[in-house]
C-alpha cells in the first residue's frame, strides 16, 4: 500500500507545484485538503504505532490549516475572537498562493521522511540491554522525578501568582525570577527525568503515579494561561500510551474504551481551550454554545497560518545576518558563553531581540505591531516560514523529512533502548510544537544544560553494571 501514498504524494507535489505557478487557489485548497486527508487516514490504518505521525499532522491542522479549511468550507462563517486586531493588515494575495504551496510541501516532505521507515528491517544480534541496568535507572529516574516534581510545581505557583496579580500580558514583559536559581534548574529537569523513566518501559501500574502528576501538573500549568503548557504534556501521554500499545497488544495501556472516551472528550477539551484563551483575555465567556466554541478554538488557534504570510510580504526587509531556523542553537550558545562573560544574553521584547535575536516572531510581531511588542506580546514563530526564509522551498522539504524520519524512529521502537528512547522521546515532545515554534527547538532541549547534568549523575550511579548483557 506504501506505493499509492507515493504516487499521491507525488500526485500532489506535481499539481501543487503547477498551481502555484499559475495561482490557482481553488487547486491549491484542494490539493491541501486532499493530501492531508490522506496522510491522516494512512496513520489511522496501524494507528497504535503511527500515532506520532497522526498527532504531527493534527497539529499541522491545528495550528497551520484549520482556518484555511474553515474559510474555505465555512466561507459565512465569522469570529470576534481572533490573534488578529484591527490595526494589523493581513497579508498580500501572493502570500496567499506561497502558504497553501509551503503547506503542501510541508506535507510532501514529511511523509517521504516518515514513508521509507515504516518496512520492518530483519537483523540479528547477539547482545541485549540489560535488565538491571534498565532497573537501576528506572529507580533512580522514579526518585528524581517526585523529586523535580516538587520544584516545578512550586515554578508553576510562581508563575500562577504573578500572572494573576499582575495579568497574562504584563508576565512576558516584567516577570522576574524571585526564586533561588537552583530551583528553576531542578524544575527544569523535572520532564528530563520523567522521559528517562519512562524510557525504561515500566509496567502500566508502576508508572501511573507518576503519570498522574504529570498531567497533575499540566492541570496547574492551565491557571496561567498557557495552554500549550497544558496540551502538549497531555498529548505526549497519549503518544506514548499508544506507542506501549503497539509493544504489547495482549495488555494494552489504552483500551476501546479509553479509546473513545478520548475521541469524545476532544471536542469538549477543544471548547475548553477557547474559553482559557477567553478568560486570560477578559473577554465574555456566557454566549457560546460547544460548536460555536469548538469552531472558533480552531479558528483563532489555525491564525498561526499567518506568521508564514506576514514572513512572505516582509522577507525583503528581513536583517540578511540572521538565521532564525536555528535561532535556538545561536542564542543557547550565545547564552552559555555569556556565563564566562564573553558575550550578554539578548533580552526579550527588545529591538535588538527583533533585529538581531535569530528568532522570527519577534521580529514580526516588531514589523507588524510594535506597541503589541513593547508591551509583551508575540505572534510567535513557525518552522515552515523559518525553513524557507534560510533555505528556500528546498529547506521546508528537507526539514519535514527530518522530522518525518524522527516520528518513524518512534514507530519503530519494539523494545527497551534507554537513551535513544529518551533522545527519540525528547525530540517528539519539542515536534509537536514546530507548527507554532522555531525548527530546532528539539535539539537544544536535547542539549540542555540540567537534562545533560543529570545523564552524567545517573551514569555515575549506574558505574559497574554492564549496559549490554550477551545471549546465546
Amino acid at each position: 500500500m506504501t506505493q499509492y501514498y507515493y504516487i499521491l504524494v507525488t500526485a500532489s507535489f506535481v499539481l501543487g507545484t503547477i498551481a502555484y505557478f499559475f495561482e490557482d487557489k481553488t487547486v491549491l485548497i484542494v490539493v491541501l485538503l486532499a493530501l492531508w486527508i490522506a496522510l491522516l487516514s494512512y496513520s489511522l490504518v496501524k494507528f497504535d504505532k503511527r500515532i506520532g505521525f497522526c498527532a504531527f499532522i493534527f497539529t499541522i491542522f491545528a495550528f497551520l490549516l484549520s482556518r484555511l479549511f474553515i474559510n474555505a468550507l465555512l466561507p459565512n462563517f465569522h469570529s470576534d475572537y481572533t490573534i488578529d486586531v484591527a490595526s494589523r493588515s493581513t497579508y498580500s494575495t501572493g502570500a496567499t498562493y506561497f502558504v497553501l504551496y509551503s503547506l503542501i510541501l510541508s506535507l510532501v516532505g514529511l511523509c517521504v521522511g516518515y514513508l521509507p521507515f515504516t518496512k520492518k528491517r530483519a537483523f540479528t544480534t547477539n547482545v541485549i540491554e540489560n535488565p538491571d541496568y534498565l532497573k537501576r535507572i528506572r529507580i533512580i529516574t522514579k526518585r528524581l522525578t517526585f523529586l523535580f516534581f516538587l520544584f516545578s510545581l512550586l515554578v508553576t505557583m510562581e508563575k500562577i501568582q504573578y500572572i494573576w496579580a499582575y495579568g497574562y500580558v504584563d508576565f512576558y514583559l516584567n516577570y522576574k525570577e524571585g526564586l533561588p536559581h537552583i530551583c528553576y534548574t531542578l524544575a527544569a529537569s523535572y520532564k528530563f527525568s520523567f522521559f528517562l523513566y519512562l524510557a525504561t518501559f515500566p509496567s502500566k501500574k508502576e508508572a501511573k503515579l507518576l503519570i498522574f502528576l504529570y498531567l497533575l501538573n499540566a492541570c496547574v500549568s492551565l491557571l496561567t494561561g498557557q495552554r500549550g503548557s497544558f496540551m502538549t504534556p497531555l498529548l505526549f501521554i497519549i503518544i506514548y500510551a499508544f506507542i506501549r500499545n503497539s509493544m504489547s497488544p495482549d495488555n494494552p495501556w489504552i483500551g476501546k474504551k479509553g479509546k473513545l472516551a478520548i475521541l469524545i472528550t476532544i471536542p469538549f477539551l477543544c471548547a475548553s481551550m477557547f474559553i482559557v484563551m477567553l478568560i486570560r483575555g477578559n473577554d465574555e465567556t456566557s454566549e457560546f454554545d460547544i460548536m460555536t466554541l469548538f469552531l472558533n478554538f480552531f479558528y483563532q488557534l489555525g491564525g498561526s497560518e499567518a506568521i508564514i504570510g506576514f514572513s512572505y510580504d516582509l522577507k525583503s526587509v528581513m536583517p540578511e545576518d540572521q538565521w532564525y531556523s536555528i535561532g535556538p542553537l545561536l542564542r543557547f550558545f550565545n547564552d552559555t558563553i555569556s556565563i564566562f562573560g564573553i558575550s550578554d544574553p539578548i533580552e526579550f521584547q527588545t529591538i535588538e531581540m527583533a533585529t538581531r535575536g535569530h528568532d522570527l516572531g519577534s521580529f514580526l510581531t516588531y514589523q507588524i505591531d510594535p506597541n503589541r511588542y513593547f508591551a509583551g506580546g508575540n505572534i510567535a514563530s513557525s518552522y515552515v516560514a523559518e525553513l524557507w526564509i534560510d533555505f528556500g522551498f528546498i529547506g521546508i522539504f528537507m526539514g519535514n523529512f527530518i522530522y518525518g524520519r524522527i516520528l518513524a524512529a518512534l514507530s519503530s521502537i519494539s523494545k527497551p533502548n534507554i537513551w535513544k528512547t529518551t533522545l527519540i522521546l525528547i525530540m517528539v515532545n519539542r515536534i509537536m510544537t514546530a507548527p507554532r515554534a522555531s525548527f530546532t527547538l528539539f535539539i537544544t532541549d536535547c542539549l540542555s544544560f540540567s537534562f545533560i547534568v543529570m545523564i552524567l549523575y545517573i551514569l555515575g550511579r549506574c558505574k559497574g553494571i554492564p549496559h549490554y548483557i550477551s545471549i546465546k
